[in-house]
C-alpha cells in the first residue's frame, strides 16, 4: 500500500500523484512552464486532442470562485478545452455551481485518495 496518507499528503505528493494518475489513465502529460498560469499540467487524449488543464491546490485550500474565473480565463489562450481541480479539501456548493457552467471538473480531498487507492501497487510506490 501506498505511504501517501491525508497526514503526509503536501503539496509536492499531490502535484507528483495527480500526474501518475493522469498518466495511468492513458492520458499525455506535460507539465506547464507558464509560470503565470495558475495550470500545473496539460492533459491530453484523442485524436483530434483534447486538452485539460489541470490545476493542484497548494495547501489545505480549495479554489474560490474567483480563483476558478482566472484559471479559465488564463487557460483559453493556452488552449485549453476543459478543466480538471485537484484540492486536498473539499469545495463548496457556489464553487460546485461554477465549476458545473465552466467545464471544470472537481477532484475533492475523499475522491483523490479514492482513486490513489485503486491505482496499481507499482504505480502508487513511483509516487513516493
Amino acid at each position: 500500500m501506498s505511504s501517501v496518507t491525508s497526514e503526509n499528503l503536501d503539496s509536492k505528493t499531490l502535484k507528483r500523484a495527480v500526474g501518475k494518475i493522469l498518466e495511468h489513465s492513458g492520458l499525455a502529460v506535460s507539465e506547464n512552464t507558464e509560470e503565470s498560469s495558475q495550470i500545473t499540467f496539460f492533459a491530453r487524449s484523442g485524436d483530434p486532442a483534447t486538452t485539460i488543464g489541470v490545476s493542484c491546490a497548494e495547501g489545505e485550500n480549495a479554489f474560490s470562485v474567483t480563483e476558478m474565473e482566472k484559471l479559465v480565463t488564463g487557460g483559453q489562450p493556452l488552449g485549453c478545452d476543459s478543466y480538471m481541480l485537484v484540492s486536498p479539501s473539499t469545495f463548496t456548493p457556489e464553487e460546485a455551481e461554477f465549476a458545473g457552467k465552466h467545464r471544470i471538473t472537481l477532484v475533492d480531498h475523499q475522491r483523490f485518495m479514492q482513486t490513489l487507492g485503486q491505482l496499481p501497487e507499482a504505480v502508487r510506490q513511483d509516487i513516493e
